[in-house]
């Protein structure tokens, strides 16, 4: 009940937060919001100029235990009914296409669906555990990353996309840095990886675009299972940027300090100097990340 209660409160406080001269400050230097749009920054708007607070922010306060066990148990669809009926209450231009009882369109559907952030967490949530079955089953719980590959963070949706092209390429590399041990006699299906990377994205865009604290707590327990994206510099973003939002602050200045360890003195000095003068997103290697914070 305590640790259900605190989640709750973690999702409460953030409304707060995301409403403070600090965040906004943090968004506009990071490239969520361009400088020329920050005057109509007010309360009640995010990254994307929604007129209303995001989905998770707009749960009647009696629903919000249910709400945060609906998603970390993989009810998604009371998920997403539940969101429906929050953004219907806080944005009366959603009640013509998002009201209960009216049928949903094709493009309503999947607007619903990106503007439903809890029902996202829970979706990539369940999509992990699903990839993820067979490697727990090789390794078990705390070894599980060995029999994975590592998580990528990128648009994989389109052919033409170079993240995918990449993948292709990188999936016939039986020793690659980023495929499991057992790769060679028993690879995973390239529909399972795509899902695998896909979900993994959607956490981080979750993380680093709308700043939910819950997703960048899912992103350090993962990475404290050793699953973390092969790219160490996207993981170092997340973890400074969930330290500027004082998010879980002790385990990620813990885990920040583990990924330090992966660099040399000068790369960690170039890291640090491009944060501290409020350009993170200008790092060359840290494009890829801050790329996943697009419009709807």
């Amino acid at each position: 009940m305590r640790a259900s209660h605190s989640i709750a409160m973690t999702f409460l406080r953030l409304s707060a937060r995301l409403t403070s001269i600090f965040a906004l400050g943090l968004f506009i230097s990071a490239g969520f919001i361009h400088p020329a749009l920050a005057e109509s920054w007010g309360p009640g708007q995010t990254s994307y100029f929604l007129s209303a607070p995001p989905s998770y922010l707009s749960i009647r306060q009696e629903n919000i235990d249910e709400y945060v066990t609906a998603q970390s148990h993989g009810y998604c669809n009371k998920v997403l009914s539940m969101e429906r009926a929050a953004l219907v209450r806080t944005r009366p231009e959603f009640k013509e296409r998002f009201a209960e009882g009216v049928t949903l369109t094709e493009v309503d559907s999947r607007a619903l669906a990106k503007y439903a952030l809890g029902f996202r967490r829970c979706r990539a949530l369940r999509n992990l555990a699903r990839v993820l079955a067979v490697p727990k089953l090789k390794g078990g719980e705390k070894k599980f990353s060995a029999f994975s590959p590592k998580p990528r963070i990128g648009n994989f949706s389109g052919d033409n996309e170079q993240a995918l092209k990449q993948l292709l390429i990188d999936r016939a590399a039986t020793k690659g840095l980023d495929r499991p041990l057992d790769w060679a006699i028993d690879p995973m299906s390239l529909d399972d990886e795509l899902l695998l990377h896909r979900a993994y994205t959607d956490l981080v865009q979750l993380a680093v675009c709308h700043t939910i604290p819950l997703a960048f707590e899912d992103i350090g327990k993962l990475h404290d299972q050793n699953f973390s994206p092969i790219n160490p510099f996207q993981i170092y973003g997340v973890f400074y940027l969930a330290l500027q939002m004082q998010f879980d602050v002790a385990n990620m200045q813990r885990r920040l300090m583990q990924v330090n360890d992966l660099f040399p003195p000068f790369v960690i000095k170039q890291l640090e100097d491009h944060a501290n003068s409020g350009k993170l997103h200008k790092h060359p290697q840290l494009g890829s990340l801050f790329a996943i914070c697009t419009p709807y």
